[in-house]
Order: structure tokens, then C-alpha cells, then sequence
């Protein structure tokens, strides 16, 4: 019996023992810290992309492991952790949590050949846990490019503030596979990994549809092969000399290995090669505008253009307004193409008075029309004379000035007032007339006197008086209407002057170059004065200064650091060194003090 319970404690004894150890065991296992790296290949050429997940389990901080660090690659981290975190029970109910991230790096190999990849290394309180390294096999490209990606220039020669039409090109083998036939544009665009992607220059309007169309193309042996080709189009405007900067542009796109038919559409059946491609922009460079030869009306447009004018009445008198239209044609977008300078034609001033005010225009396609009321100062003028343009050709890489036909006009004498001699009245062609005096005044000229003298009252209505306490209430709502228009109309412009110093604080932290620096500038001016900042040039800028009472040395120090940024940004002096940033920044600052004080 004593045996029998001594057995029966050794076995319990001995069950305890074992659930000890297995909790202790179940325990290290769900709280064990470790780190592992998988690539999604071994095998894969130097235009596919490599990505390896490195998951981290149970760190004791979130913390990024380090990459190893290789002539022969480089490893680049992809994106945000993603964190999966998930609970275990034991057998006596107990709850065990474990948690992980996953970091997926982007191998880059720099040659071909069998890649070495590792150790990645998390340091983690004071310990270093480390992957086991592997292996990746890298080859030559195929002969066959399945992805390309081209950036169109109009020129291989562009120019500082020129806007450029740039064209992003996708191209993409048609995918064929028997069974299943051709694969469709949009099934091919749909490879493109868009989130995985750099679009550069581009990002903005990357959502828009693309224009699609089939192309061919030869391989390296000669072959021609298919491509669907995606096109995007933006307009650029290249700020600083040098060879032509689109951004970082990388795209990736997942190319079929293998397909099956799905009830809805395809399915890759085999994993699909994981595609990168970047374009090649470097033999496309851009020039600063010659200094040499600038013509006395250029006001900063670049591209070819014609101009005609229009004149409406051609029949007036001195002194009544006429509208002159300046219609600007160009293949060139127009929206930042300024007006003419017409007040520095002394052959327009010298005979109509005109307004020195910068006009904006209006644009419609390739077309920008330009609005101004001039009035003729005497009878001898006959014709509104030529008004120049001035341009630079990229083209033909010169300036070059259009002139619009003069316009006939029939100008005669300012009509007058005929004012009568005789002071007492106009009288008659046989003299004045004798005035008859009668004794009864006024009341000669009544016949009924009786009827004149009746005493007459007026009945007033409950409508009337309604209608009379009204009057001063709705002349109290029209008074209140009107002071609130105005002032809502005014609203914007108050907010743009008051937002004017800060605006052009951040154009220069984000465009240090010198054709950033003057572009803040004029821009400043323009917002301090209400003007539209694309009609605003340097000497617009000086007038708008002084109509508004700006100390003379600020203005001259203004008029100073602009034409030094207009021979930097010309003469291909881009960066802050070439010009005192601070020095811009303290003139607008005078300037704001000056205009606020007002």
C-alpha cells in the first residue's frame, strides 16, 4: 500500500516536472527573438528587381535592421514596416503573444554574377542578432527588352524659362501566349506598379489616362518587336543650365511569365518577373538666353510667336476711347507670356494717351488677347502706328522682334458746347421781347381763382404708411449690402497683400537658384500690388514700388539685386553662390515694412 502512494507522488511528482519544462519551453518559444531574410528570387537579370523581406520577431523596440554593405549591390529600404502580431494559448489557458516586422529592401546589383547577400544586423538592447546570408545569381538582360522608358524633348537644346512640352514614354511588350492569344493595352498598363514607382517630373499628372498606341521596335539582333507605348505629357519650364533634370524616375512593372484564363480575366499561373527601368534624359541639355542682342521690348518670352492687332471705333473724336486688341498667337503655352511694353512706345504715347498699367490677357487655345483703351490726343493723328513683340527662338537659338500693321483711324475736332452771346437768353432773330407788367402777379396767369384758393387734404392709407416706414429699412439694406460686396471683393486682395512676404519666403527655401530668387521677387511685388504676377517685369515692378511710396534706397537696392539675378539666371549663375540670398530676403522685408506703414 505504502509503495503504492509512494509510486502515485513519484508520478505526479514527475507530471509537475514535465509541465514546468514544456510551459518554460512553450514560454521561450512564443517570447524568442529572432530575424530572417528571404529574397522573392535567386535567379534574375540586371533589369529585374530583387526584393528581400527581412521579419523581425519580438523585438524589444522597433527598430530598423542595418543592410549589408557590398561593391558588388546595393540595398535600399522600400516603404513603412509591416507589423503582424498574433496570440497562442497553452494548455492551461495562458495567453503568449508574438509580433513581427517586415522590412522589404530592393536589391540593386551593380554587376552580374553569384551575389553574396548578408548579414542583415538588428542591434537590439545590447544584442546583435543576424540573418543567414544567401545567395542571388545575376545575368545579363535579355536581348529583348520587356520594359522601356523614354523622355521626349521638342529639341535636344532647350532654354532657361522656356516652357517645354516633355513627353514620358511606357513602352511595354505586347505579351503573347498561345491558347490565350494578345494581351490588351489595358491589361499591359495595369502591369505598371504604380505605388512602386518614381514618376519625377510627371507625378502630377500621372492619374490622368495616358495616350496608348502600338509601336515597333528592334532588338539588339535586329527583330522587330511590339510595344504598347504610354504617353504623358507635361509642361516644364527648366531653371538653371545644364544637362536636363526630369527627377527621379523609376518604373516597375510586373511582367507575365505565364498565364491562365480566369472567369473574369487572366491570372498569372507562374510568378511573374518583377521589371525596373530608367530613363535616359542626359543627351537633352538646357542653355541660359543669350545677353547679347536683346532687343529694347523683350520682356522674357521664349518660343515663336505673330501678333496682329485690332482697333474699335476707327471713327472718333479727341479725346473718346478706343479699344485696341493684341492678339498673340504661338505654339508655346501663352499663360505666362507678359504684354507688350507699349508705354515705351513713343510712337503710340507720343500721339494717345494709354494706360501704364499691366495688362493680364485672356487665352483661349493658342491664342492670348491683350485689352487697352487709348484716346488720341489731336485731330492729326491718322493711324495707330506698329507695335512691336520681342521674342527669343529657341529654334533658331536668336531674338527676333513682329510688328502688327498699322491701323488707319478718321480722328476729328473734340465736339463743343455752343454757348449764346446774349447772356439773358437766346431771345429771337428780331431782338429781345418787351416784358408786360400786371398788377394781379401770379395770379394773371389763373382763370379761375375761386377753384385755385379751394383747400384740398390729402387722404393717406394704411398702404401708404407701410410703404413710407419701409423706405428708410430698405435704404438701411441697400447701404449694408453694398459695404459688404465691397468688402468681400476687396477680401482677397487684403489676404493676398498680407500673404505676400510669406509666399515669397517659400519660393526661395524651395527654389534657391537664381531664376527662383527673381521669380519670388517679382512675384512679391506683384501680390503686394494686387497685379498679376505673369505680367510683372522689372521695370513694372519699380513703378508699382514707387506709386506705392517705397523709400527710394530700398527701391534702388531692389532694382540692383534683380538685374544681378537676371544676369546670373542668363548667364548660367543658378546656385545661392553666385548671389547673397540674405540680401533678398532683408529687401523684400524693407519693402513690406514700407508698404504696411501705408
Amino acid at each position: 500500500m505504502r509503495d503504492s502512494l509512494r509510486q502515485h507522488a513519484r508520478n505526479r511528482l514527475l507530471m509537475g516536472l514535465a509541465a514546468i519544462i514544456a510551459w518554460a519551453a512553450f514560454g521561450a518559444n512564443a517570447a524568442a527573438q529572432s530575424i530572417v531574410a528571404t529574397p522573392n528570387v535567386r535567379s534574375a537579370a540586371m533589369d529585374e528587381i530583387v526584393t528581400i523581406n527581412v521579419v523581425v520577431t519580438n523585438p524589444s523596440q522597433a527598430s530598423t535592421p542595418e543592410p549589408p554593405t557590398s561593391d558588388d549591390y546595393q540595398l535600399n529600404l522600400r516603404g513603412r514596416p509591416q507589423t503582424n502580431q498574433h496570440f497562442e494559448l497553452d494548455f492551461n489557458g495562458r495567453k503568449f503573444s508574438e509580433l513581427s516586422y517586415t522590412y522589404q529592401f530592393v536589391l540593386t546589383p551593380q554587376k552580374t554574377g553569384i551575389l553574396t547577400i548578408g548579414p542583415f544586423v538588428l542591434k537590439d538592447n545590447g544584442r546583435q542578432l543576424r540573418t543567414t546570408p544567401f545567395r542571388v545569381k545575376i545575368t545579363e538582360p535579355t536581348e529583348t527588352k520587356d520594359l522601356m522608358v523614354e523622355v521626349e524633348a521638342p529639341r535636344k537644346t532647350l532654354f532657361v524659362g522656356e516652357a517645354v512640352e516633355l513627353k514620358l514614354h511606357i513602352l511595354i511588350r505586347i505579351y503573347e501566349q498561345r491558347g490565350l492569344g494578345r494581351a490588351d493595352a489595358n491589361y499591359m498598363l495595369q502591369r505598371v506598379q504604380a505605388s512602386a514607382s518614381n514618376f519625377g517630373m510627371f507625378s502630377d499628372i500621372i492619374r490622368k489616362p495616358p495616350s496608348v498606341k502600338e509601336v515597333t521596335k528592334k532588338n539588339k539582333q535586329g527583330k522587330s518587336i511590339d510595344y504598347f507605348r504610354y504617353t504623358f505629357t507635361t509642361i516644364h519650364y527648366p531653371s538653371r543650365p545644364g544637362k536636363l533634370d526630369v527627377g527621379d524616375i523609376r518604373i516597375e512593372a510586373l511582367y507575365p511569365t505565364l498565364l491562365r484564363r480566369t472567369v473574369f480575366d487572366w491570372d498569372h499561373a507562374r510568378q511573374p518577373r518583377r521589371l525596373q527601368a530608367k530613363p535616359d534624359a542626359k543627351d537633352i541639355m538646357v542653355k541660359a538666353v543669350p545677353l547679347a542682342g536683346r532687343p529694347p521690348y523683350y520682356r522674357n518670352a521664349i518660343g515663336q510667336f505673330t501678333m496682329q492687332a485690332s482697333a474699335a471705333p476707327r471713327s472718333a473724336a479727341v479725346g473718346d476711347p478706343i479699344t485696341l486688341n493684341l492678339r498673340l498667337a504661338g505654339k508655346s503655352p501663352l499663360d505666362g507670356i507678359a504684354a507688350p511694353k507699349l508705354s515705351e512706345v513713343t510712337a503710340l504715347t507720343d500721339n494717345f494717351e494709354i494706360s501704364d498699367d499691366s495688362l493680364a490677357g485672356v487665352v483661349n487655345r493658342n491664342l492670348k488677347t491683350f485689352s487697352m483703351t487709348i484716346r488720341p490726343r489731336h485731330e492729326e493723328v491718322k493711324e495707330i502706328p506698329a507695335l512691336p513683340f520681342a521674342y527669343f527662338d529657341p529654334v533658331r537659338e536668336q531674338y527676333d522682334t513682329v510688328w502688327t500693321d498699322p491701323i488707319p483711324l478718321a480722328v476729328r475736332p473734340a465736339e463743343r458746347i455752343a454757348v449764346p452771346v446774349n447772356p439773358e437768353g437766346p431771345g429771337d432773330a428780331n431782338g429781345p421781347t418787351e416784358l408786360t407788367q400786371v398788377e394781379d402777379g401770379l395770379l394773371a396767369n389763373r382763370t379761375n381763382i375761386d377753384r385755385l384758393l379751394v383747400s384740398q387734404g390729402i387722404a393717406i392709407t394704411t398702404l401708404d404708411r407701410v410703404l413710407l416706414a419701409a423706405c428708410p429699412l430698405l435704404f438701411l439694406g441697400i447701404v449694408v449690402f453694398i459695404r459688404a460686396r465691397s468688402g468681400n471683393e476687396g477680401g482677397e486682395e487684403r489676404k493676398r497683400r498680407s500673404r505676400a512676404l510669406q509666399e515669397a519666403e517659400r519660393e526661395l527655401a524651395a527654389d534657391r537658384s537664381a531664376a527662383g530668387a527673381l521669380r519670388a521677387m517679382l512675384g512679391f511685388v506683384a501680390d503686394v500690388a494686387g497685379a498679376p504676377r505673369a505680367a510683372v517685369a522689372r521695370g513694372d515692378a519699380l513703378t508699382l514700388l514707387r506709386e506705392r511710396k517705397v523709400p527710394a534706397d530700398v527701391v534702388g537696392r531692389f532694382d540692383e539685386i534683380v538685374t544681378h539675378l537676371e544676369a546670373a539666371q542668363y548667364a548660367g549663375g543658378t546656385t545661392e553662390s553666385s548671389f547673397n540670398i540674405g540680401a533678398v530676403r532683408n529687401n523684400l522685408k524693407a519693402i513690406d515694412r514700407a508698404v504696411s506703414k501705408k
